[in-house]
C-alpha cells in the first residue's frame, strides 16, 4: 500500500484544491436546498420529478435531483452529499466532473427505464454514486489516502447501502442502485486517474 507524499498532501496547491473543492461542495447543496424549499411552498413544481417510461417525466432526470418531498427528505441527502462532493473533488480532482456528470444522468436515466410507476425525485441517486465511488476507488487502487476515505464512507454512512433494495415503497432504490452502479463503473473506468505523487521507502524496494 502506497503513501501519498506528505510534501504534496501539504502543499499549497493540495490546500487551495480542497478549498475549492469545499466552496464548489458549499455551493451546489445550498442550490439544492433552495431550490427543494421552493418546491415544497409551491408543490405544483413536483411536476418536473421524474416519472418512468413517460416522455413528460424524462425531464426529471436533470430536475429530479434538485427536489425533494419533504424537510427530512432534503436534511438526509444534503449532508452526505456535501460530504461526498467535498472529498470526491478534492481526492479526485480530474475525474470528478466526469464521474459526476455519469452518475447524474445515469442514476436518473435508470431509474427512468426500471422504475416502478411512481414520483421519484430527491438528490438520493447522486449521494449513492459518490458514496459508491469514493468506496470502490478506495479499495482499488494501491494509495492509503483513498482506502482511508472508503473505510470511512463504510463505516459511518455503510447503513445506507441498504437502500437498493426494495424494501420500502416510499423509496426510490431504483435511484440508489442506479446510482451506484454509475458511481462504482466510474471509479473502475478512472482507477488510473489522479492518483497523487507517493513516497516509497528504502525498505520497501527489492534488493
Amino acid at each position: 500500500m502506497d503513501q501519498p507524499d506528505p510534501k504534496y498532501v501539504a502543499s499549497s496547491r493540495a490546500s487551495a484544491n480542497f478549498r475549492l473543492s469545499l466552496k464548489i461542495a458549499t455551493v451546489v447543496s445550498l442550490a439544492i436546498t433552495l431550490l427543494s424549499l421552493v418546491g415544497l411552498l409551491f408543490p405544483a413544481i413536483l411536476e418536473f420529478a421524474l416519472r418512468p417510461r413517460q416522455f413528460p417525466g424524462l425531464w426529471g432526470i436533470v430536475s429530479a435531483p434538485w427536489l425533494h418531498a419533504s424537510p427530512s427528505h432534503l436534511i438526509s441527502n444534503i449532508v452526505p452529499l456535501w460530504i461526498g462532493l467535498v472529498l470526491l473533488l478534492y481526492l479526485y480532482p480530474s475525474n470528478s466532473l466526469r464521474a459526476i456528470l455519469w452518475i447524474y444522468l445515469g442514476s436518473g436515466l435508470f431509474a427512468w427505464l426500471v422504475g416502478r410507476d411512481a414520483v421519484h425525485l430527491g438528490a438520493s441517486g447522486l449521494v449513492y454514486g459518490i458514496m459508491g465511488f469514493l468506496v470502490v476507488s478506495g479499495f482499488i487502487r494501491q494509495d492509503l489516502r483513498a482506502l482511508s476515505v472508503a473505510l470511512a464512507m463504510v463505516f459511518v454512512y455503510g447503513y445506507i447501502f441498504w437502500g437498493v433494495l426494495p424494501l420500502a415503497d416510499a423509496v426510490s432504490w431504483e435511484m440508489h442502485l442506479g446510482g451506484l452502479l454509475c458511481g462504482a463503473s466510474a471509479a473502475y473506468l478512472g482507477r488510473f486517474v489522479d492518483r497523487p505523487p507517493m513516497t516509497r521507502y528504502d525498505w520497501e524496494h527489492d534488493e
